[in-house]
């Protein structure tokens, strides 16, 4: 196969598609740093609000383990 001249414009065009990628890539690289940054920090929020909230559960199902261990006592006094 040959190359025809229709190629030829569609190679330069590549050529240029490349050359303009390869000119915008510094501010896309930046703009990936910001928005993964910003990523990071969400991440880091929420892995903070996820452990206070694993706290607060594990508060409440000790409270509620112990509320169920007096009424267990309470039924067994009730019973004797």
């Amino acid at each position: 196969m040959s190359l025809q001249p229709s190629d030829i414009y569609s190679l330069d065009n590549l050529e240029n598609i490349n050359n303009n990628n390869t000119t915008n890539a510094p501010p896309i690289r930046r703009l990936n740093e910001v928005i993964i940054s910003q990523q990071n920090e969400k991440i880091a929020e929420l892995t903070e609000q996820n452990g206070k909230l694993i706290k607060d559960n594990d508060q409440i199902t000790q409270k509620i383990e112990e509320k169920d261990l007096i009424i267990v006592k309470l039924n067994e006094e009730v019973t004797i």
